[in-house]
């Protein structure tokens, strides 16, 4: 009589990974195989360095940010915005200095002053409640 046994998953040396799918657009697409190709890796491994330099460099993420911040034509109604970058200027007789992350609400700094940030073009992010 034969026994058979299960075959145990063979284990990796590296670390466990995940499949993680995304949605691009067309140029988004080329420009991934182009840093693909630019750095001799796969589609995968782009956002694998991606995700790793960010863990270290702090930084990186504030660029990334600034970079593809979508500034809105009218100031979207929230009750808190955050500062993408750092805005620094007067708005009537009183003057500001605001650093990149800096959460402004509606309650503590009034509709007005919001409205007059963003309209000398301050990168104002609406956050959710």
């Amino acid at each position: 009589m034969s026994t058979t046994t299960a075959k145990q998953p063979t284990s990796h040396a590296g670390p466990s990974t995940i499949v993680a799918s995304t949605r691009l657009t067309l140029q988004q697409s080329q420009r991934l195989d182009e840093i693909a190709a630019l750095w001799g890796c796969t589609r995968a491994e782009v956002f694998a360095k991606f995700l790793d330099a960010s863990r270290t460099k702090e930084d990186l993420l504030a660029e990334i940010e600034q970079a593809t911040f979508q500034r809105h034509a009218e100031l979207p109604q929230a009750r808190r915005y955050k500062l993408v970058v750092p805005w620094k200027g007067m708005i009537g007789i009183n003057h500001y200095d605001y650093p990149r992350g800096t959460v402004l609400s509606r309650d503590l700094h009034g509709a007005e002053l919001l409205q007059r940030l963003h309209e000398p073009h301050a990168a104002l992010e609406p956050l959710p409640d």
